[in-house]
């Protein structure tokens, strides 16, 4: 075994682990075996579609340059996308965004049109475009989970997909729950497992009439299948869970503090991240990766769908999610990271210091850094709302207000604005704040509703004649 796995030739080693430990006479678990496999079987329509999608982009026109990949919770879009992306990484430029990243889709243009200002608008998509469409190399971009982008993200996508047509170099793929609305697109419709789909991840393991039932249960989707074939048997009956929210809880409570303490701070940092660069080495997060709470893509790993249902479900209890906020917290200062986007990375500590119920810290740390945040409101909008959804102080309400409507959120302006009004405030401080809660109001689209706040404020002050 030793001589074989030392070969030259990679085709004449052992393929993998399991291999190996089957020559030394270690037998699998069965539900080691059931697992699901690690070449992904029952989609060969769906490569041979993108694979034909993928020849008609390099024409240099004809073909939809938007690939809307969509399928159920549980059919394993996601999985089929990542085997999609290491396929055609092998081939062309590839840049992948998820909806859970910071700014997803105005950070993914940026880097693909190597620009150092973060894209925010329609009109800088078409900037960017079309300076994208003078390359000679094609491009493809992936978007995943469209559907949980924020709205002001999901706009700069339809800008994007309506933008592209049927010809340049730049593609786009886009994955999610449902098709893109209203967009002119190719479809890839991600369904169900057949049968002999099923039949061949089983490997002959299960009898053909507990394969059948296994099939009926679950209804082919993924998701299912490989809860169910986690362990889920009973007097060797196959039981499939009916949510795997419900699983995903029972696995976490049954975590050691250390292993959750984890669990909690990945999530608090978005849900993914590099190990043994960011926060935790691979020996730390394998008892995660061996529950399947996380799963591993590439150099770095992400906590599965059904461990953040079960997260969101109070599978985590909220001291733990305070603690690894803090611990985040502090990460954010003292991280190496911060000096490529320092304004962010603080705006993030602040947010987690909020979130961890250490409001005062965050408080101290946002007044401290108030006109640098400001002047970068682009990116800090978004993290500060944890700060502006908590603080109480009027003057530091108000300045959170203009920041976030610099940053593109006016109804937490908005929000931000009415809390200082109606606290025990100063003339001037109320004058502030009526001017930035009717600023937003325009903005949201309410025009009539800001010509009366500020005729009031103007007949406050006698000057409604005026």
């Amino acid at each position: 075994m030793i001589e074989r796995a030392c070969r030259e030739d990679p085709l004449q080693r052992p393929a993998d682990a399991s291999e190996i430990l089957e020559a030394l006479g270690r037998r699998a678990r069965l539900s080691e075996r059931l697992a699901a496999p690690a070449q992904l079987v029952g989609r060969e329509s769906e490569i041979a579609q993108f694979q034909a999608w993928l020849s008609a982009v390099r024409q240099p026109a004809g073909a939809p340059r938007v690939l809307s990949v969509s399928g159920e919770s549980g059919m394993g879009v996601s999985r089929l996308v990542q085997e999609l992306l290491w396929r055609v990484q092998l081939e062309a430029p590839v840049l992948r965004a998820h909806a859970t990243d910071t700014a997803a889709v105005g950070r993914l243009l940026s880097v693909a049109a190597l620009r150092l200002q973060l894209i925010s608008s329609v009109s800088g998509v078409l900037a960017v475009l079309q300076s994208l469409l003078e390359r000679e190399e094609p491009l493809l971009l992936f978007v995943e989970d469209y559907e949980r982008l924020e709205p002001s993200e999901r706009q700069l996508l339809f800008a994007l997909a309506r933008l592209l047509g049927n010809a340049g170099p730049v593609a786009l793929v886009v994955s999610g729950q449902a098709p893109l609305p209203g967009i002119a697109c190719q479809r890839l419709d991600v369904g169900p497992l057949s049968v002999a789909a099923t039949r061949s991840w089983l490997r002959g393991l299960l009898s053909e009439e507990r394969l059948l039932a296994l099939q009926q249960e679950t209804g082919g989707s993924p998701a299912r299948l490989e809860a169910a074939l986690r362990g889920e048997f009973e007097t060797g009956k196959f039981r499939a869970p009916r949510d795997s929210g419900d699983r995903g809880r029972h696995v976490i409570s049954a975590l050691s503090s250390m292993a959750r303490d984890c669990l909690a701070q990945l999530s608090v940092l978005g849900g993914e991240l590099t190990p043994d660069v960011e926060f935790y080495t691979w020996a730390e997060l394998a008892p995660l990766l061996s529950a399947s709470l996380i799963a591993r893509e590439g150099d770095r790993v992400r906590v599965t769908r059904e461990a953040t249902a079960a997260i969101e479900r109070g599978a985590l209890d909220a001291t733990t999610l305070e603690r690894a906020h803090l611990a985040a917290g502090q990460w954010r200062l003292t991280s190496e990271a911060a000096g490529r986007e320092p304004c962010l990375h603080l705006a993030l500590a602040i947010a987690h210091f909020a979130r961890g119920a250490d409001v005062p810290r965050a408080e101290a740390l946002y007044d401290e850094l108030r006109p640098e945040l400001l002047a970068a409101a682009a990116v800090c909008a978004k993290p500060l709302l944890a700060l502006a959804t908590l603080t109480r102080g009027a003057e530091r309400l108000l300045a959170l207000s203009e920041l976030l409507l610099n940053g593109g959120l006016p109804r937490a302006a908005l929000n931000a604005a009415s809390r200082a009004v109606r606290q025990k405030v100063a003339h001037a401080q109320r004058v502030r704040a009526t001017v930035l809660a009717t600023d937003a109001l325009v903005r949201l689209g309410r025009p009539a509703r800001a010509e009366l706040l500020l005729g009031r404020l103007l007949a406050s002050q006698g000057l409604a004649a005026a």
